[in-house]
């Protein structure tokens, strides 16, 4: 499946269809008895053959025995016409199997980003950036439903909202599975309003996300978030009917405003002395507030080279040639960018990013 890993797969496979989390401890477990509870003649395959490689060889042969007689006879006719009325409600191993193949090729198209719409790829690689893996558990439910190509791209905006808003406040990464297990339960008939009314108690508060947002650390694995962060945000104070896309995996890159680096001998030499102009306090801050959104832009390649570690009045410059508003917005709003500076446009920020994320 183009090197995807079969035991998320099937781990997420089955918490899509069994609308529960499934470890991987309980993997085996669950996909036995699913298949005993659901495929035709599924107890004609012994545990052995499911669960271990090393087994009795006289076992294989062993017939499948069923013995329920109560005594009088009407036992074993009881249990017949119980049976049969289980084994109607069951599927044979090929359609189950077809089962399997449909979905293991939606997840593949979920994992690829493949697609025949260009639109779900993309939001399907914002999730990514995001960090929204367990939500492939309620995708694969998502895109096996036949519904109307704005309804996908309502909910993908939707789980988009959701996950930002979760990973930005740091709530607890352990509930998701369960979160869009169950989410696979709601209707197709009003799916977002469904979607919705199943989230909101999962969900941070405005108050919650403008807070958090703020101060949200966007080093290391973060730092694709913060880039789709601020491709938002550059698309919101445009207006951006979707006439163009900005690139940050080649040309646009992350800049940091107040400079990572500021107190290396050659820092100070070259570029001028950022500890004075941020003050005496800069020590401790700087390590702080270095990686929060209000430090953080986006910049093309060649002037991010140029603006480098510069003093904020040189950086300016390169700000004032950019065609980005989020650069613009910079130089007609800060004439100096210490502490309290970055503060005020972190909470600018902030305020645009719950309506961008709205629910």
């Amino acid at each position: 499946m183009d090197n995807i890993n079969t035991d998320n797969f099937l781990r997420q496979f089955l918490s899509s269809l069994l609308k529960k989390k499934v470890t991987k401890s309980q993997l085996i477990s669950e996909f036995k008895d699913y298949y005993k509870e659901n495929v035709i003649h599924s107890e004609m395959v012994s545990d052995f053959t499911i669960e271990d490689d090393d087994y009795d060889i006289d076992d294989e042969n062993e017939d499948y025995i069923e013995d329920n007689d109560n005594g009088n006879g009407n036992g074993n006719e009881s249990t017949l016409k119980n049976k049969q009325f289980q084994d109607s409600k069951k599927i044979d191993i090929i359609s189950f199997l077809k089962k399997i193949q449909k979905s293991s090729e939606i997840y593949s198209h979920i994992r690829n980003k493949t697609f025949d719409d260009i639109n779900i790829n993309r939001s399907l690689y914002d999730l990514e950036r995001i960090q929204s893996f367990p939500a492939n558990i309620f995708l694969l439910d998502l895109f096996s439903r036949e519904l109307h190509v704005k309804e996908y791209y309502k909910a993908l905006d939707l789980i988009k909202s959701f996950m930002i808003r979760r990973n930005i406040c740091e709530y607890r990464t352990g509930e998701l599975d369960s979160i869009f297990a169950r989410l696979c339960r709601v209707s197709s008939t009003s799916l977002i309003s469904n979607m919705k009314n199943d989230l909101i108690d999962d969900l941070p508060t405005n108050k919650e996300f403008i807070n958090s947002f703020q101060k949200h650390q966007f080093k290391g694995k973060n730092k694709d978030r913060a880039k789709y962060v601020l491709e938002q945000i550059e698309y919101y104070l445009t207006e951006n009917k979707n006439e163009y896309i900005i690139n940050t995996n080649e040309d646009v890159h992350l800049e940091h405003i107040m400079p990572l680096k500021i107190i290396s001998r050659k820092a100070v030499s070259k570029y001028g002395d950022w500890k004075e102009y941020l003050g005496a306090d800069y020590k401790d801050k700087h390590k702080k507030y270095v990686w929060r959104i209000g430090n953080l832009t986006l910049l093309a390649d060649e002037l991010n080279l140029g603006a480098s570690n510069n003093p904020y009045l040189k950086k300016k410059d390169f700000y004032k040639i950019s065609s980005l508003s989020l650069n613009k917005s910079i130089v007609e709003n800060f004439k100096h960018f210490k502490f309290a500076n970055q503060e005020k446009r972190g909470l600018d920020l902030a305020e645009i990013a719950v309506k961008i994320w709205k629910f």
